[in-house]
C-alpha cells in the first residue's frame, strides 16, 4: 500500500480522530494519537458501505 495517511478536514484540534488509507481491495484505520499501536483493516467493499451509511446520516 503506497497511499499516505490522511485525517477528515472535519476533524477538531482536540485529535480525538483517527486516519485512514485505502488501495483497490483494503482500507486501513489507525488512531491518530498513537499510529504505533496498530491499525485496523477492512477489505474495500465493507469500508464502502460504512462510508455510504455515514454520508445518509
Amino acid at each position: 500500500m503506497n497511499t499516505e495517511w490522511a485525517k477528515s478536514t472535519y476533524s477538531h484540534a482536540s485529535g480525538d480522530c483517527v486516519e485512514c488509507r485505502a488501495d483497490d481491495l483494503t482500507a486501513q484505520v489507525r488512531d491518530t494519537q498513537h499510529p504505533d499501536h496498530g491499525h485496523l483493516t477492512f477489505p474495500h467493499h465493507e469500508w464502502a458501505a460504512f462510508v455510504a451509511e455515514l454520508g445518509s446520516l
